[in-house]
Formats: structure tokens, C-alpha cells, sequence
């Protein structure tokens, strides 16, 4: 994975000329052997995001002092929030009672509990009592009162149930829908998804986006099981 400048019609050709279209294994070899390619030597930090653990390795990075990845001096802007809306959130808000260690806290972000060496994107809300470790929560996900994820991938806009516990396990059994892909122990939680109140997820399992709490077959979800939505 990197950053690449191609002519359009280059690209339009590769279509009808090359039989798969990957960059890196593909198309970039392609060019290399046969046409003119220009390569600029970066000696920042950089990772292949291209699998679900790495991409969670990626954000670990954020919170290791060695790996390289300097927020503070790297002088990279981006704007934080979807379909383009400019920031405009307060500080975070971090109430009395919680507890947090080693993690990002972003803006908008209310935080009444526990969080520890985890990412958490603008506007999540920690509910009282809930823990949160070792994973990545992104935009507007509430974690209600006393529940407890850990190594989860958690998408946009999730509701997280009272008293949910989700990735704690002592259990590795590889996805079975997706055992190439998800066999590393983590939670992958999509967009808009509800999880009950009292559900029990163990690890490798992965929920489809905007699943509601009657799509669950009941409290607990074994590891390596996937949750679909229910039409």
C-alpha cells in the first residue's frame, strides 16, 4: 500500500491489458518492467494496512512512543469527520470516576469509565462502569454502562449494550466464514450495529453492519461465529 501518480489513460489501457489488477503485484510490475516509473525514497514511518490485523497494529502504533509514528511533529492535516464536514467538536469530556491510560481521545469524545492502550475517534461515549482495552472505536459508537470490549475493531455509529462483554475470551478458533482473514483473536464490529444488552461475543467473530439486536440467536456468540442481518 502506498501513494501512486498514474497517466489516466495508463490506467484505462491496464484494464484491457493486464489480466488482474492489483497495484502491488500487478500493475506497479507491469509499469516497472516495461514502462517509465518514478520512485520517491521515504524514510518515514510506514505500514501495510492491507489485513485486518495490521490495520490494528497501524493504530497501536499511535500509542507506542518507538514505533515511529510521531503525530505531534508530523505536520499531517486531515479532517477528522465524514462527507467532508469541518471539525467543530468541544474537548473531550473525561468525567469524574474514569480511568484512562496509554490511549488517543479524541475530540467530542465523553468518557466516564475505563479505556487503556486503545484509539477512540470523535464522539464516542464510555459509558459509567464500562472498560474498554486494547481496541480501535471510531466515530459517534456508544459503549453503554458497565459493558467490556477487548481487541475489537469497533465501525462508526455502534450501540454497545449494558453489561456486554465482547472479546474476552481465552478461546482462538479462526472466523469460519473468513478463516484466511480473521484468525488473530480480534472483534470486527461493523457500521451501526446494535449489540444487546448482557451479550456475551467471544473472539474472531465478526458482526455485519447495521445487524440489530434481534439479529442475535441469543446472549452469547461463540468465538469465530459471524452475525449477518436479518432481511
Amino acid at each position: 500500500m502506498g501513494i501512486y501518480v498514474f497517466n489516466t489513460e495508463y490506467l484505462l489501457e491496464a484494464l484491457h491489458t493486464v489480466r488482474e489488477h492489483d497495484f502491488g503485484k500487478h500493475i506497479i510490475p507491469k509499469a516497472v518492467a516495461n514502462d517509465r516509473v518514478y520512485a520517491f525514497l521515504f524514510k518515514g514511518y510506514w505500514r501495510d494496512v492491507g489485513t485486518i490485523k495490521s490495520y490494528w497494529d497501524g493504530n497501536m502504533d499511535l500509542l507506542d512512543p518507538n514505533s515511529g509514528l510521531d503525530l505531534e511533529n508530523w505536520h499531517v492535516r486531515t479532517n477528522v469527520e465524514e462527507e467532508g464536514r469541518i471539525s467543530d467538536r468541544p474537548p473531550a469530556a473525561l468525567k469524574p470516576g474514569c480511568l484512562v491510560q496509554n490511549s488517543v481521545i479524541s475530540p467530542g469524545c465523553i468518557i466516564e469509565g475505563y479505556v487503556e492502550n486503545s484509539v477512540i475517534s470523535p464522539g464516542v461515549h464510555v459509558g459509567k462502569g464500562a472498560r474498554v482495552k486494547n481496541s480501535v472505536v471510531m466515530h459517534n459508537t456508544k459503549i453503554l454502562a458497565r459493558a467490556e470490549i477487548e481487541n475489537c475493531i469497533l465501525d462508526k455509529i455502534i450501540t454497545v449494550g449494558e453489561n456486554a462483554k465482547i472479546g474476552i475470551s481465552e478461546q482462538n478458533i479462526p472466523n469460519r466464514e473468513f478463516p484466511d482473514h480473521l484468525d488473530c483473536g480480534l472483534v470486527v464490529i461493523g457500521k451501526g450495529a446494535v449489540i444487546p444488552a448482557d451479550c456475551i461475543i467471544g473472539t474472531n467473530v465478526i458482526v455485519y453492519p447495521y445487524v440489530k439486536a434481534s439479529d442475535f440467536p441469543n446472549g452469547e456468540v461463540a468465538s469465530g461465529m459471524t452475525i449477518h442481518k436479518k432481511s
